[in-house]
């Protein structure tokens, strides 16, 4: 990495953002199969083994898109090895879980705002404490991988939505991105700092 590289960050005003806002957007508004298959999928092994040929068409392509922007903008998109596999491979549930995400219910991508997604969380919803329970955000903590995460977040965006509330896509992939326990305190912190608040906020 040289020393003006720095780290891979989705954010609206940046390529990687501006790459990945446009595969979303481009998934739901014109490659429905693809993204009915990434809503059926789950780990990339299996997508690979079953030979799902649209679900993984719509992963390269995001891959494609990430790396090139990646490169344009001198972000570190490989590993320090060099490697490139293993960090592409770390967009996999980014990709799954996006295809969740639709545009014409969100209000649009977001703002990048870092932990915008659990403060979506702690929001109170019809006399609820919370559209996603303590105890299901608890879950969500003790989990260590990005692929562990993904059925139980496919549950909270489907909450989310059906809430009225928006996901910002950006924090969402950032987290899936870089899962870790400065992650995971954060997103603590953003969800327990402060009392439930109503949705309409």
């Amino acid at each position: 990495m040289s020393e003006k590289q720095t780290w891979l960050r989705f954010a609206p005003d940046n390529a990687v953002g501006v790459a990945l806002e446009a595969w979303w957007r481009d998934l739901h508004e014109q490659r429905r199969g693809e993204r009915a298959a990434l809503r059926r999928a789950f780990s990339l092994e299996e997508a690979v083994c079953s030979g799902d040929i649209e679900a993984l068409r719509a992963f390269y392509r995001l891959g494609d898109a990430v790396a090139a922007a990646a490169r344009a903008a001198d972000m570190a998109f490989f590993d320090t090895a060099g490697r490139t596999y293993s960090d592409r491979d770390r967009l996999w549930p980014i990709a799954v879980l996006l295809a969740e995400v639709r545009p014409e219910r969100n209000h649009g991508a977001g703002s990048g705002t870092a932990e915008a997604l659990p403060r979506s969380m702690r929001k109170s919803v019809a006399q609820r404490e919370a559209c996603i329970s303590e105890q299901r955000f608890k879950r969500l903590l003790n989990l260590d991988t990005p692929t562990e995460l993904l059925r139980p977040l496919r549950r909270a965006l489907a909450l989310l939505e059906q809430a009225g509330l928006s996901v910002d896509v950006f924090d969402l992939a950032n987290a899936l991105w870089r899962w870790d326990e400065r992650r995971r305190k954060a997103w603590a912190y953003a969800y327990f700092a402060q009392p439930a608040a109503p949705a309409s906020e």
